[in-house]
């Protein structure tokens, strides 16, 4: 019978104990290190992390310096280039409006000789070659 009544009592201390230990100093100390540790590694992965991008960006800026060097002389060499084209372009531009006659004698006279039914001779194959 005494079971019935001290069996409850310990059980409640035995409850009580655990919680009081759950709530201990101690344990939280052991949780507060625990999420120390946590972030510690959270840290030392995103600085490993920035070295990388710190590589790869370095990496970067080397193949790129070559690259940008060559590109200056480029730049400046299209000025020249493009009234190079704009003086060929109006040269072109000028050698049409001269042939334009002769392109357009060379019509009226095809035109002529296709009226009187002339047509010019082809040229044999011994020719050709």
């Amino acid at each position: 019978m005494l079971d019935r009544v001290t069996g409850p009592v310990e059980s409640a201390l035995g409850l009580l104990g655990r919680t009081a230990g759950s709530h201990s100093p101690l344990a939280e100390t052991r949780e507060a290190e625990h999420r120390l540790h946590d972030a510690v590694g959270a840290a030392h992965r995103a600085t490993d992390s920035l070295e990388s991008h710190i590589v790869a960006v370095e990496a970067l800026v080397e193949a790129l310096t070559p690259l940008a060097a060559s590109v200056a002389p480029l730049a400046e060499s299209l000025p020249p280039l493009t009234e190079s084209v704009t003086r060929l372009s109006e040269q072109i531009g000028e050698l049409l409006r001269v042939t334009a006659p002769l392109a357009a004698a060379e019509r009226e006279i095809g035109r002529v000789e296709h009226f009187f039914g002339r047509r010019r001779p082809q040229p044999s194959p011994a020719d050709r070659q």
